[in-house]
C-alpha cells in the first residue's frame, strides 16, 4: 500500500507538458487505480473470511470453521 501511495502522491501537473505526456500520466494513474481496486477485492474477501472464522470460534462452531479453512 505504501508503494502505491508513493507512486500516486507526486501528482503535479506541469504547464509545459504536452497532451501526449498528460495522456501518459493519466494512463499510469488508471493502471494504479485498477491495481488498487483489484487488491481491494482480495482484502475484502480475506476480511470476510476472518470475520466468519472469528464468529465460528466465538460460537464454538468447529465444523463450519473447518469447512471455511478448506476453502482457503
Amino acid at each position: 500500500l505504501i508503494a502505491i501511495e508513493t507512486k500516486l502522491l507526486p501528482l503535479t501537473i506541469n504547464a509545459d507538458w504536452t497532451d501526449a505526456e498528460l495522456e501518459e500520466k493519466l494512463h499510469h494513474h488508471q493502471v494504479l487505480q485498477r491495481d488498487i481496486e483489484s487488491h481491494n477485492k482480495i482484502v475484502n474477501a480475506v476480511l470476510k473470511l476472518s470475520e466468519r472464522l472469528d464468529h465460528d470460534f466465538q460460537t464454538g462452531g468447529s465444523e463450519r470453521a473447518s469447512y471455511s479453512l478448506h476453502l482457503v
